[in-house]
């Protein structure tokens, strides 16, 4: 008999042991969330895909001729950016596997010449390209490099914004760049992410020497 009891208590409290061990784990991955350092793919402006982002003229009543985005997918650009001492493959479109590759243009980017060129890349993923773009500073300098010309812009200024403002790449009253990314660089505690928007304008276009 007292061996039985003594099996039923062993059983009862591996039972409880391992209750424990299930309410403890449960409890950790709730709150691993909050605080595990944590990162999400940049989607612009909280859209799934590019599919999903070509909604852009209709959200904004643009007309459709200010876009060209044929083009931009036949020619994909070099970014630089002396102040961070970066050069970036720039690639078309701003799906999660477009990002993966590289920072990419937007399907409604404006050419160089007479439009808002806008550029969005991640921030903390897939080598974290736009990690340091809080740096710039009014005044610093960008170069693009597209169809064999080199665009020289300066940076202008830069905001935070709601994942939800398409403005940031409405055209433009004269040719700009504008580089979108996450912000804060850390998922926050609610995974909410905000747009870090860095907007320049161009000074100088040239054609590059062959």
């Amino acid at each position: 008999m007292a061996e039985f009891t003594s099996k039923a208590n062993n059983t009862r409290r591996i039972g409880i042991s391992a209750a424990c061990l299930l309410l403890i784990g449960a409890i950790a991955a709730a709150l691993s969330s909050y605080w595990w350092p944590a990162v999400q793919p940049y989607t612009p402006f909280g859209l799934k895909g590019e599919a999903a982002i070509q909604t852009l003229s209709a959200v904004t009543a643009i007309p459709k001729e200010e876009f060209y985005p044929r083009d931009l997918e036949s020619a994909p650009g070099i970014l630089e950016l002396p102040t961070l001492g970066l050069t970036l493959d720039i690639v078309y479109g701003v799906a999660p596997a477009d990002l993966e590759r590289a920072p990419g243009f937007y399907p409604q980017s404006g050419y160089p010449d007479v439009g808002n060129v806008s550029i969005a890349g991640h921030r903390n993923m897939s080598g974290n390209p736009f990690m340091d773009l809080d740096k710039l500073a009014k005044g610093d300098a960008i170069r693009l490099t597209y169809k064999g010309k080199l665009y020289t812009y300066e940076v202008d200024s830069s905001w935070i914004t709601v994942d939800t403002d398409w403005s940031v790449i409405d055209p433009t009253p004269r040719p700009a760049l504008t580089l979108t990314t996450c912000d804060p660089p850390v998922r926050p505690p609610d995974g909410h992410y905000n747009r870090l928007i860095v907007r320049s304008y161009l000074v100088k276009a040239e054609k590059i020497a062959r």
